[in-house]
């Protein structure tokens, strides 16, 4: 169990001779224990980062019915982004048209999608250009009645896809699609493995040629955690995906045939469950999708915990660098 050191005195004049070695000692130890943490320890930010923070691009597409509960999502997330940066842009339906979700993605560090998925196999026409596959369905006047409604809208696929400008190092977020992690839509049969690994394959080829770095889909959850350990931790995009709540530790692992050096994971739930996906360089980190600026450890902390029985033997003790 962690151990509690005496606390550091403070006050506004010198402090004692006692507290000004103890503090001496803490902050060495301070520092190899960040040093040591690892993947997950706070640190600074290793890019600059544009004025106001990293921008955040929350979209909520047509999607019928569902539209409602996915403004809600919609909102969820855009709040939580917003303890982080305030870049974040919000555009949801019924103003989801093609011309204000390409604004939006424009530098974008983070593109998060809710809404309706159109991927490819499915059990309907084939469309050899993708021209409605593997993109957005968004607003659009189908009838031709000069209003825009929830349940009206378009796909945009990967001839689309292709245009959008994100951030270097951008991470889509896909959450509650068909198609994206290699589900099926419900009440259709659900896709055998072969299947499966085509959808996602294919719903992350045009982010990728666009310039994102890894997309990341999600049928069943769009929990706070994919915006809080974006900014808040130090690992690669794969730890990232693996560390989620829902990771059910049972990764299949495949090279990208429609982008060469990337690679695509899929985590099923159970057989035949395709839910969980990843497409992307998985030695991206957060760090360089975010460039965020962590906790400052410059100063003595306001509370402080060694990990295991341990505990400074003499005062002035000394510090090393390993076991």
């Amino acid at each position: 169990m962690g151990i509690h050191p005496r606390p550091v005195a403070s006050c506004a004049g010198a402090a004692s001779p006692g507290a000004s070695r103890l503090r001496k000692l803490a902050l060495p130890f301070v520092a190899l224990l960040l040093a040591s943490i690892g993947a997950f320890a706070p640190v600074a930010a290793p890019v600059a980062q544009a004025a106001g923070g990293p921008k955040v691009a929350v979209i909520v597409g047509a999607t019928h019915g569902a539209t409602a509960k996915y403004r809600e999502y919609g909102n969820e997330i855009a709040a939580t982004a917003a303890k982080y940066t305030s870049n974040v842009v919000k555009v949801f339906s019924p103003h989801a048209t093609w011309s204000k979700v390409r604004a939006a993605v424009n530098g974008a560090s983070i593109v998060v999608y809710v809404g309706h998925g159109n991927g490819w196999p499915r059990p309907y026409t084939y469309d050899p250009s993708y021209a409605t596959k593997d993109g957005f369905g968004l607003n659009y006047d189908v009838n031709g009645d000069g209003k825009l409604s929830d349940y009206e809208n378009k796909y945009y696929g990967e001839p689309s896809i292709r245009t959008l400008t994100p951030a270097r190092n951008a991470v889509v977020l896909l959450f509650h699609l068909c198609y994206a992690s290699g589900n099926s839509e419900p009440g259709n049969a659900a896709p055998s493995l072969t299947t499966a690994k085509k959808r996602v394959d294919n719903y992350a080829a045009a982010f990728i040629k666009a310039g994102a770095r890894a997309v990341i889909a999600n049928g069943h959850s769009h929990s706070p955690y994919y915006i809080d350990a974006m900014f808040t931790t130090r690992q690669t995009i794969d730890e990232y995906w693996r560390n989620a709540p829902d990771f059910h530790n049972k990764v299949k692992t495949y090279s990208s045939s429609r982008n060469s050096g990337y690679t695509y994971q899929l985590d099923p739930e159970r057989s035949s469950s395709y839910y969980r996906s990843i497409v992307g360089k998985m030695s991206l980190t957060t760090t360089q999708v975010t460039g965020a600026a962590y906790a400052n450890t410059s100063g003595d902390p306001a509370t402080f915990v060694v990990p295991g029985n341990a505990t400074p033997k003499w005062d002035g003790a000394p510090v090393y660098g390993s076991v």
